[in-house]
């Protein structure tokens, strides 16, 4: 029976840490919580950058069309080149900070749901 204390094989899920003699092994353990790789929910990296790009066309596309011109101070995507009137000679602040006010009216928001969903998971001890 293996030492309850014995942290040999610490590391990331799959991998186990060298041994004594400097070698490592690779294990196939499943994920937490007994499932298997293909039950795994389809949440991961690509998923949220293919989502934020999505987001991020439909903006820009409501954006192209004046049948959507009521829209435009609220899409984050009209005020990305505000940025530019820090390089002229009199800089006009009113672009910028209308800017500034829908990132960080997106930056709450979001910030405020994903507190939201991670609030209702079941990691939290």
């Amino acid at each position: 029976m293996a030492n309850q204390n014995d942290y040999s094989d610490v590391g990331p899920p799959g991998i186990a840490a060298a041994d004594a003699a400097g070698s490592s092994t690779v294990t196939t353990s499943p994920p937490a919580g007994g499932a298997s790789a293909e039950t795994a929910p389809p949440c991961t990296l690509a998923t949220a950058a293919i989502g934020t790009l999505v987001i991020f066309i439909v903006m820009q596309v409501l954006g192209s069309f004046s049948y959507f011109d009521f829209l435009k101070p609220y899409l984050f995507t009209s005020h990305l080149d505000a940025w530019q009137n820090l390089f002229q000679g009199t800089i006009d602040w009113g672009p910028l900070e209308k800017g500034l006010l829908a990132f960080f009216a997106y930056i709450v928001v979001s910030t405020v749901a994903a507190w939201y969903v991670f609030r209702r998971k079941d990691v939290l001890v």
